[in-house]
């Protein structure tokens, strides 16, 4: 199945049915694709979440796959944390690992969290896989408290034409390199590249933050642009 293709038609159902395919084996993907990198992203993330968050209530990960990064925030602070994702075999790969876990099937546009029960919501190269990103970010907005924090990492595309040039080889490379170490996958794994490209060239996540009535939003590049942490509070 042309995954990419498949999704300009069913976004919802075909990131579904691509996620459930590669859960077993999609950490090992990003950590050679990122060359390491993901778990000092992901620390930068929980840190921009720490700045001015309520002291009560839970954290959030939405998109929280196989659950590594709600393991970290469980292992490196004190905070309440529960995962949600929108794939059934990415939650089995989760509640495998981490047993003990909060986990429950949650679509990012009708999140299962009463209004203004989370101090936090953070997700990881997650949001270029959700229909309906407007909504989703509408959600997020519902489930924090007042003063709640928002931190999101996703891959982008750099501003400086030779550092885009320089990435774009880089994916060209790196990712046939990982299809043909991860067999039987290879069409899944190269949606990775053309979302990339896709949102990365159409989505302003700022603007839409602004948009969901966030404040104080920014957006930080990371890997010279190739990814970017986005962070916002509700407010007051």
């Amino acid at each position: 199945m042309d995954y990419f293709q498949a999704s300009q038609n069913d976004k919802s159902g075909t990131v579904q049915r691509m996620f459930d395919v590669v859960a077993p084996k999609y950490d090992r993907f990003n950590a050679i694709l990122s060359l390491g990198l993901d778990t000092i992203w992901r620390n930068k993330a929980i840190a921009a979440l720490e700045k001015g968050m309520p002291s009560e209530g839970y954290i959030a990960d939405i998109g929280c796959g196989s659950g590594d990064l709600c393991g970290q925030i469980r292992s490196q602070t004190s905070h309440d944390v529960l995962g949600g994702d929108f794939c059934r075999g990415m939650l089995n790969e989760a509640r495998r690992k981490f047993p003990t876990m909060g986990l429950s099937q949650a679509d990012a546009t009708n999140l299962p969290y009463a209004n203004e029960s989370l101090k936090g919501i953070i997700s990881a190269f997650v949001i270029r896989n959700i229909d309906g990103l407007p909504k989703a970010f509408g959600e997020f907005r519902r489930c924090l408290k007042p003063g709640g924090r928002v931190a999101i990492l996703e891959f982008s595309m750099p501003s400086n034409p030779l550092v885009r040039l320089g990435f774009n080889a880089y994916m060209s490379i790196m990712i046939p390199i990982a299809c043909r170490l991860f067999k039987g996958e290879g069409e899944a794994y190269q949606y990775l590249r053309q979302s990339i490209n896709d949102f990365g060239s159409k989505i302003d996540v700022c603007g839409l933050l602004n948009e969901a009535g966030f404040k104080d939003v920014k957006g930080t590049p990371l890997l010279m642009g190739g990814v970017t942490l986005y962070e916002a509070s509700k407010g007051d």
